[in-house]
């Protein structure tokens, strides 16, 4: 690894030291724990959605084709 490369790393690792938590080695997984939270955009009903996607690829198709 260039030297570079490795300065990099040791000042990635010595912020990442000071500023982050890091997980406990002994730490597993168990369903139903944890933040079950899930992003989403948006949640239209399908009429918008597909109102919407009709009018993008009108517009895509206008400036696509000659």
């Amino acid at each position: 690894m260039p030297n570079e490369m490795r300065e990099f790393a040791r000042e990635a690792r010595d912020f990442l030291d000071a500023h982050a938590a890091g997980r406990e080695e002994d730490a597993q997984f168990r369903w139903g724990e944890g933040d079950d939270s899930v992003a989403y955009i948006r949640d239209d009903p399908p009429d918008v959605t597909e109102r919407r996607a009709k009018s993008a690829s009108c517009c895509s198709a206008d400036r696509l084709l000659p």
